[in-house]
């Protein structure tokens, strides 16, 4: 039967890919939302890559906006310490919480399962623009500036 422009695409398997892959997987389905309208092939090359570079735009950022909330939003989670990895026909990895931590039951409940480790850096989250703007009670001695004696 063949497929008309409103049908919605057919469901495809589901595949293990890299976050690269996913957002290449992503742009290619909304690609071919262009190209099923058959106007694609009007379409200029700059224009063409122009859309496909959109698409690869929009592609990526859903992927990263996905993974942050994926990560932190709605799963079932522990936090632990992640006290040592070993490396051997595979990783073996030891976490350490104490004893009444959160999520503790659904961890146990889960041995034996898949889950996914996200590691937490929030470093990247702790600088900023400018020290904050403090009022000093006193005057300085010191001219901050020239390190001379401050007279004013």
């Amino acid at each position: 039967m063949p497929k008309k422009k409103h049908d919605k695409p057919a469901t495809k398997e589901a595949i293990d890919v890299q976050a690269t892959t996913l957002a290449g997987d992503i742009r290619d389905e909304i690609l071919g939302i262009f190209k099923s309208h058959g106007d694609w092939k009007h379409l200029k090359e700059a224009q063409q890559r122009d859309i496909a570079a959109g698409a690869t735009d929009v592609a990526e950022r859903a992927v990263s906006r996905m993974a942050n909330i994926i990560a932190g939003r709605g799963f079932k989670s522990i936090h632990a310490t992640l006290a040592s990895v070993m490396v051997k026909d595979g990783l073996k990895l030891v976490l350490t919480a104490s004893k009444g931590v959160e999520g503790r039951g659904d961890l146990l409940d889960h041995q034996g399962n898949g889950v996914t480790v996200v590691i937490k850096d929030i470093n990247a989250y702790l600088g900023q623009r400018s020290e904050p703007d403090i009022q000093r009670d006193e005057p300085t001695m010191f001219d901050e500036e020239t390190g001379e004696i401050d007279e004013d």
